[in-house]
């Protein structure tokens, strides 16, 4: 029988990270965008909210996400429009 043939291993360097091109977020909307994230998880489940806040939705007329990252009265947008929502079967208390 012949010796199984053996593959080396490749060899990596080491990991370089380099800077996003993207900004990043600002405190207040960081804080907006983790609130709404939190809220919409409770109401909808993470499948439900994660449809929800990366979908355009006609009655916000953009992303929720967006809308509610980028302002106060955004945020009270989507806050108002998550309350409007059935809450689904899974997530009710």
């Amino acid at each position: 029988m012949s010796d199984p043939v053996e593959t080396p291993t490749p060899k990596r360097g080491p990991v370089r990270f380099r800077r996003a091109d993207a900004p990043r977020l600002q405190p207040d909307d960081a804080r907006r965008q983790g609130e709404i994230t939190r809220i919409a998880f409770q109401r909808l489940g993470r499948e439900g909210a994660i449809a929800f806040l990366n979908s355009d939705n006609a009655e916000l007329g953009t992303r929720p996400l967006d809308l509610a990252t980028s302002s106060a009265q955004g945020f009270a947008s989507v806050e108002a429009a998550l309350g409007r929502l059935p809450v689904p079967a899974a997530t009710e208390a």
